[in-house]
């Protein structure tokens, strides 16, 4: 970093951590949370973005440059959206007009169903609520394993790029 980065880097960090450890800082940190504003901001759509990790960056980098802040809360599409939707999951969905990805909040799991879940969590979330929410894996075999061979490479993915954003 050249020496004027450096020095704003450690700015910015020193009054956010102060400010997190209940001490007064200089002044209030700026705390940013552009989510998907980035990607219309950038001047693109998410499908243009979703699977495109530089074009990703592109519009953050942007966003996160042209608007101040100390520190964010996330950078990118920090989730496996486009592996999800392409998988047939109706939990995100891309907007109308194209900028935004929506949770449409679907109903995971019934009342009756929590002390199968307290049983075994891990067993519970991988066969009823992934299953349930993913139409890929509800196909025969092997169509599933098809399936659940591209959300692990989507999650391998998505990890490798999020150590890559680190090095930003």
């Amino acid at each position: 970093m050249s020496n004027d980065i450096e020095k704003k880097y450690w700015e910015k960090r020193r009054r956010v951590e102060t400010t997190c450890n209940l001490k007064e800082p200089d002044r209030v940190p700026v705390l940013s949370q552009v989510n998907t504003f980035a990607i219309g901001y950038g001047g693109y759509t998410a499908f243009q973005i979703l699977g495109n990790r530089d074009l990703e960056r592109k519009c953050y980098q942007k966003a996160l440059t042209d608007f101040y802040c100390d520190t964010v809360v996330g950078f990118g599409v920090n989730y496996l959206y486009d592996t999800f939707i392409n998988e047939g999951s109706k939990t995100y969905i891309v907007s109308e007009n194209g900028y935004t990805i929506q949770h449409t909040e679907p109903l995971s799991m019934k009342f009756e169903e929590y002390s199968e879940f307290l049983t075994d969590p891990a067993k519970f979330i991988a066969n009823k609520i992934a299953f349930g929410k993913i139409e890929g894996l509800q196909k025969p075999y092997p169509e599933n394993y098809e399936s659940l061979k591209r959300l692990y490479d989507g999650l391998k993915f998505h990890k490798k790029n999020n150590t890559s954003i680190k090095s930003l």
